[in-house]
């Protein structure tokens, strides 16, 4: 038992400094929900897969994927933007950086789901209302 817990005290003290480079910017989430919300949809897709045809039709649907969960963090409209994007790429549009999600979002805000955004912000008020109650002592 006196080893399990040694390997791991040394693991962490081993990564130590990646565990902690949340608290040097404020900008990087505590958490990785939205890294394990993405994995969850690939674990899930997996088996469906199994048939795409070739590592080629492999690498077409990756790359599909891809871009489509990008549409899905920036609450683009995903079928009005795919319909956008490869209507100009079918018409010869070589411009790929302005049919990147966040610029195509820039370019058509009215396309954006902004009850998406609103409902992300309510949420994040709720849990921030609800840690600020749980580290609130109890005083009766």
């Amino acid at each position: 038992m006196k080893l399990v817990s040694g390997k791991a005290v040394r693991y962490a003290l081993n990564q130590w400094q990646p565990l902690i480079v949340f608290t040097e910017d404020g900008g990087l989430p505590i958490h990785n929900n939205d890294t394990e919300r993405d994995l969850r949809r690939l674990t899930i897709g997996r088996k469906s897969w199994l048939f795409l045809g070739s590592e080629a039709g492999g690498e077409v649907a990756a790359r599909l994927y891809t871009l489509t969960a990008s549409a899905h963090q920036h609450n683009l409209d995903l079928w009005a933007y795919l319909e956008d994007v490869l209507r100009r790429l079918a018409g010869g549009d070589s411009d790929l950086d302005a049919l990147l999600p966040n610029a195509w979002a820039k370019s058509h805000p009215d396309k954006v789901r902004s009850y998406r955004q609103a409902e992300s912000l309510a949420r994040a008020a709720q849990t921030k209302a609800r840690r600020a109650r749980r580290r609130k002592p109890n005083r009766k």
